[in-house]
């Protein structure tokens, strides 16, 4: 039924999404083992799109996992069609703004980050994304530190928050 098919795509998404995140971050290659699992991602993520063609969560995935196999106009186009079934979805949103960051276009990623901004202000890869890039692109270290207090007051317990504040302050003038 509907509700066990949106459960499926929401467990189905998380579960992969942790595995993405390990892998995005790494300094190499990714090992053969780690490339069958980012295609067994994509493998999943293509059945969540024919079983459930106006989701969203699915696309993203996919993108997620072309992104890892450095297939990036396939990244690009499963982003663009999460963006075209939920454009008022700010995970979709911010998700777009982290690609074309990645893709070194600051200007889309701006629209991205306003408009997941505007979808839902609290969100809290909102405050991330608006801390890392004021620090990164913006070079505003007081504005990455106030988005970044934010980000702590309303999530505490996300240990990527107190990482991005430790960057933030070793960013500073007195970080030498």
């Amino acid at each position: 039924d509907g509700d066990t098919l949106e459960y499926r795509i929401r467990l189905e998404y998380v579960k992969a999404m942790v595995a993405i995140n390990d892998m995005f971050d790494l300094e190499r290659p990714l090992t053969g083992d780690e490339r069958r699992r980012v295609d067994d991602i994509l493998s999943d993520a293509v059945f969540l799109q024919e079983a459930k063609p106006d989701a969203a969560l699915p696309h993203v995935l996919a993108s997620q996992a072309y992104g890892l196999r450095g297939e990036a106009d396939a990244a690009r186009g499963e982003l663009n069609r999460a963006l075209e079934l939920e454009p008022e979805n700010a995970w979709v949103q911010i998700t777009a703004c982290s690609q074309c960051v990645g893709a070194g276009d600051v200007a889309a990623a701006r629209k991205h980050l306003a408009e997941a901004e505007r979808l839902d202000p609290e969100f809290p890869l909102v405050l991330y994304r608006k801390a890392l890039f004021a620090l990164t692109v913006d070079r505003d270290r007081q504005a990455a530190l106030k988005h970044a207090a934010r980000l702590l007051e309303r999530t505490p317990r996300f240990a990527m928050a107190h990482v991005l504040r430790g960057l933030i302050l070793m960013s500073g003038p007195d970080a030498d």
